[in-house]
């Protein structure tokens, strides 16, 4: 009876321990599975960045063919430099040739009405 008994209690013992190792292959299942979620949105968050350094990569490419269309078609409007004379000084002759035709434009537009004449002065 006493063998019987021992029988008992190792098998019970063994029982325990089976359910106990039934249950950690569960939670490591479980753990590898959300393991697995994980590595999915990593790829998925990786594919993503790709995708976004791309067209970020096109969009700087468009962007500098842009300014080298804009600066093509800016180069027209560059002004010539007068070699001996600084850019914001006029000679004498060309300063009246300058405040002339400012007068000739005013006087015109006066004259069409778009601007208002003013006052003496």
């Amino acid at each position: 009876r006493n063998k019987l008994q021992q029988i008992e209690t190792v098998s019970t013992r063994l029982a325990e321990l089976i359910e106990s190792i039934s249950m950690a292959s569960k939670q490591q299942a479980r753990a590898s599975e959300n393991i697995a979620k994980t590595m999915e949105e990593v790829g998925e968050v990786s594919s993503q960045t790709s995708a976004a350094s791309r067209q970020t990569a096109m969009a700087m490419k468009d962007m500098s063919d842009t300014a080298d269309k804009l600066r093509v078609s800016v180069e027209v409007f560059k002004l010539e430099e007068a070699k001996d004379e600084p850019e914001s000084k006029l000679g004498g002759e060309e300063e009246k040739e300058s405040e002339f035709s400012q007068e000739a434009v005013i006087a015109e537009k006066q004259g069409e009405g778009e601007i208002a004449p003013s006052a003496p002065q």
